[in-house]
């Protein structure tokens, strides 16, 4: 999977379980320790991996400030379609980050998430979603991770204007022909462990800044970056490319 996002701020908030079993004194026999419960198997920005909470006390000033985040994270918690796209959650029209990574939803409609309208961050990752064309109807979002999920397509069309880092690594994808919508907002592109082969569509993308593309079908890619010179961050690792002038055209 390409390089991690930065933490979001659910990721720093205590879980109780993290405390349970903890002896009290420093000195005590080996049969006496237990270890300690409340890991993280959460795919937090697009890292799959075990990762331990942040602990944060749950009476300090600081937990107390970021549960006034209008963030919402169900990440995890195996719910299905129904629970979380509720008319509650459309209702809630301040909220910024929405997390429901790992869990059991296959669908997500366009009319369950138009009212949205200040959301900046969605993470799907790791959920049976098919397709992301709801995400369309959500104008605000800055941010999208839908890796590990099984989409076979992106939208036709994005009219996301003011997306700027888009993670699909681990999906099936062959096709990527409508990313060049994005061209003027893209900063972060993730595209690893699908299925391409053509990748001359983001030439179009001048403004990416870092590029993922491990572990697709990539054979050559001769003027592709010309004009991508903003971009920083490239990966092509394990692709089919076996010269050197595959990769810089000459």
């Amino acid at each position: 999977m390409g390089s991690a996002h930065p933490s979001t701020i659910c990721d720093m908030l205590t879980d109780k379980r993290c405390f349970s079993g903890v002896p009290t004194t420093t000195t005590t026999t080996l049969a006496n320790k237990q270890k300690l419960t409340g890991l993280s198997r959460s795919n937090t920005c697009g890292v799959t991996s075990t990762q331990k909470k942040s602990i944060v006390p749950a009476d300090s000033p600081t937990k107390r400030k970021l549960l006034l985040k209008p963030l919402l994270s169900t990440s995890g918690k195996q719910i299905n379609d129904d629970e979380i796209v509720s008319t509650s959650l459309q209702n809630l029209k301040s909220l910024h980050t929405l997390r429901i990574d790992i869990n059991q939803i296959n669908q997500i409609r366009s009319d369950e998430v138009q009212k949205l309208n200040q959301l900046k961050i969605l993470d799907i990752g790791e959920c049976p979603i098919e397709n992301i064309d709801f995400i369309n109807t959500i104008s605000s979002i800055c941010e999208l991770r839908a890796s590990d999920c099984q989409l076979s397509h992106i939208p036709v069309s994005f009219r996301c204007r003011n997306l700027l880092d888009l993670d699909l690594s681990g999906n099936c994808l062959e096709d990527i022909q409508s990313l060049k919508t994005l061209s003027s907002s893209l900063r972060i592109l993730h595209l690893s462990r699908n299925k391409i082969k053509d990748i001359s569509i983001l030439s179009t993308l001048i403004q990416l800044n870092e590029l993922e593309l491990n572990q697709n079908l990539i054979q050559s890619i001769p003027m592709t970056f010309e004009k991508l010179t903003n971009l920083q961050r490239l990966n092509l690792t394990q692709n089919l490319i076996e010269q050197w002038n595959d990769i810089v055209g000459g």
